[in-house]
């Protein structure tokens, strides 16, 4: 009964020693890339919304 946990133990450790783990520069560079994207896409939906709520109205004041 004690065997299957210790087998799946010594297989998870098996597993993670196959893992590549980034190094800190990587680590920076993709936080500054995920960063950087989500600054674009919050203007770029930012706007699109200011002119889109402004041509609704301009559109509403002539109805």
């Amino acid at each position: 009964m004690i065997r299957k946990p210790i087998l799946f133990l010594n297989n998870v450790r098996a597993e993670l020693k196959k893992v590549r783990w980034t190094t800190k520069q990587e680590l920076v560079s993709y936080a500054l890339t995920v960063g950087l994207t989500v600054l674009v896409m919050t203007l770029f939906f930012a706007f699109s919304d200011y002119v889109i709520s402004n041509s609704i109205r301009y559109m509403l004041k002539w109805f």
